[in-house]
């Protein structure tokens, strides 16, 4: 053979692979989840007759055999043929459904009919329904949700609405791009086609000052790091928008710039106002009137708020008035990216908000949860006996008290500096009612008997100290401030008066064995809202094995009030973060 046709032979068998490349790589899939808690598998797939194409879903047990999953596809596919007959082909019976051949083959090799769903449907099988060949896909990459929020602003990042099956962020393809038409283009160019600028790849976004007036567009392509799905495009809704300009926090983040030092640790305790209150009809007339809707709008606040907090870059952030939804939505997944873990503690009954503490995994990891239902503690736990019939003996206290939702968020962490440093982080959100003092004295009691029990479960791990943080809804005036720093409530305390002669407990005195102080000290207010103004939520540290580094300096009273008051265009909250940096003595 000469040379020529050598070669013209290897460009001719090139050509082939090349073709059957092609072929393999277009070849459509067929898609299976299979995963190990669900005792069912689904199968979809599109199927195309006659120039009309459908998409077919089985949801079929594991267990069934493999020829009764077959046999039911058939009968599906033939309904869906059967439609499109024409009524000649009905008289003449002809259609593709009377003599459907399906196989399923793994290595070319047919696979078992008895065999279960679980073993038959296998990655890199093929399936055959006659002259279509489907390439088995188990568990693909696969994008259930992909939106872009209904509010975008220049400077902040954009957090998309998702929810991913199979996914590795990390190594999925994220790009971003803007019409490059602006909004006064609009009548230069009678063409519907709209042009696409790429600006940036990445999971997260940050539109620039640049880009406002433009509509946004994202192509993702997911991947669990060895396999590509589906990609898919989405569009913003909206323009994008000009911010509120520089946010009093953003002073703030001047001095949280870096991460803790090693043997420190920086934490937050901050009340985010649920959704719940917020966007309301209630909230919006009554209590916050001065506050613009919009920017009592969830898709507003909380690109201020995820902004503020990841700005603190804090070790321990200890969240109340968290909404199921954010946490799941928002805070986990953003927070996640940063590089936190974090857990919810719902209130009890129908609330659908609670508390949330997150801590930074390069810094600690979890040992532990010891949630508590202070309402079913009081009821149940032995030591708390004497003062539930003391509670009994008055109706309008019990009621009132018995009402209560509160919880006790408690983690217990082991610093990866230092495995002998234990840090037990707890967190709580008290009754509200300007009446209640007497209500958050037995509130505050039952954490802080609480949490000396798990003390005591810890008492052979090494040093354990304590963080008590929460909007206690107590002035440093009140009986809860007195108990949690002074140890002790006695039963002349005029807290105990504050419902009035039908609740009023005689003989009550409080005490626990902490010795606890406020890490940040007592700041002229932490809640500024229209008609009301205090101090109401606290870092306490364990002063016998902690001891205050830095306190974060708390915004200015003109950048307060601003706006009136808080939530407003620029605070996304009325709390304002408490935050300060500790370290172990």
């Amino acid at each position: 053979m000469s040379w020529r046709k050598t070669v013209s032979l290897l460009i001719k068998r090139q050509q082939i692979k090349t073709i059957i490349r092609r072929q393999s790589t277009t070849m459509p899939c067929l898609h299976v989840r299979h995963v190990e808690n669900d005792d069912r598998i689904q199968i979809s797939f599109n199927f195309s007759h006659n120039g009309k194409e459908r998409q077919f879903n089985l949801n079929r047990h594991k267990s069934e055999e493999l020829s009764k999953s077959l046999e039911r596809l058939t009968q599906n596919i033939k309904k869906f043929t059967d439609k499109k007959k024409s009524k000649k082909q009905k008289l003449e019976n002809t259609d593709i459904s009377n003599n459907l051949t399906i196989k399923l083959l793994h290595n070319d090799i047919s696979v078992d009919q008895n065999w279960p769903n679980s073993e038959a449907w296998k990655n890199g099988s093929v399936l055959h329904i006659d002259d279509t060949t489907y390439t088995v896909t188990v568990n693909p990459p696969t994008i259930l949700k992909l939106e872009i929020p209904d509010s975008i602003m220049a400077g902040f990042t954009i957090y998309l609405k998702y929810e991913f099956e199979f996914v590795d962020i990390a190594k999925s393809s994220f790009e971003w791009f803007i019409d490059i038409k602006s909004e006064n283009d609009q009548g230069a160019s009678s063409s519907n086609v709209v042009e696409w600028k790429k600006v940036s790849d990445g999971f997260l976004y940050t539109p620039s000052l640049t880009e406002i007036g433009h509509k946004l567009k994202l192509k993702c392509k997911p991947s669990d790091g060895e396999r590509f799905g589906d990609a898919k495009d989405v569009y913003s809704t909206v323009n994008i928008e000009s911010g509120p300009g520089i946010c009093p926090f953003e002073n703030r983040h001047l001095y949280t710039k870096r991460q803790s030092d090693p043997g420190c640790f920086r934490v937050i305790t901050y009340n985010i106002l649920a959704d719940t209150y917020a966007d309301s009809d209630f909230s919006r007339e009554t209590l916050f009137p001065y506050c613009p809707p919009y920017a009592l709008a969830l898709d507003y606040r909380k690109q201020l708020l995820l902004k503020e907090v990841k700005g603190y870059n804090a070790d321990v952030i200890c969240l109340q008035e968290v909404d199921k939804k954010v946490f799941i939505n928002e805070l986990q997944p953003v927070l996640d990216i940063e590089g936190f873990d974090g857990m919810l503690k719902l209130k009890n009954g129908q609330v659908p908000e609670g508390s949330s503490i997150f801590y930074r995994r390069s810094k600690f990891r979890l040992l532990g949860k010891h949630d508590l239902n202070m309402v079913e503690e009081l009821k149940s736990s032995e030591k708390y006996q004497d003062l539930y019939e003391k509670i009994c003996q008055k109706e309008a206290y019990k009621e009132k008290m018995l009402d209560r939702n509160t919880t006790l968020q408690v983690a217990v962490l082991e610093s990866c500096e230092d495995p002998s440093r234990k840090l037990c982080v707890a967190t709580s959100h008290f009754f509200f009612h300007p009446k209640a003092c007497n209500i958050r004295l037995v509130q505050a009691y039952i954490c802080l008997q609480h949490l000396e029990s798990v003390r005591e479960l810890y008492k052979d791990q090494g040093t354990l100290s304590f963080l008590f943080c929460g909007d206690l809804n107590s002035a440093p005036t009140l009986g809860v401030y007195q108990l949690i720093t002074t140890k002790d409530v006695g039963p002349d305390h005029p807290d105990w008066s504050s419902g009035g002669e039908e609740e009023y407990l005689k003989d009550m005195e409080l005490s626990h064995k902490f010795n606890l102080k406020s890490a940040c000290g007592t700041p002229k207010y932490t809640n500024y809202v229209g008609g009301f103004n205090g101090c109401l939520d606290y870092i306490f540290m364990d002063s016998d094995s902690l001891e205050t580094v830095q306190v974060i300096p708390m915004p200015s009273h003109e950048e307060v009030i601003q706006h009136t008051a808080l939530p407003s265009v620029v605070f996304p909250s009325d709390h304002i973060a408490q935050i300060a940096d500790l370290t172990w003595k």
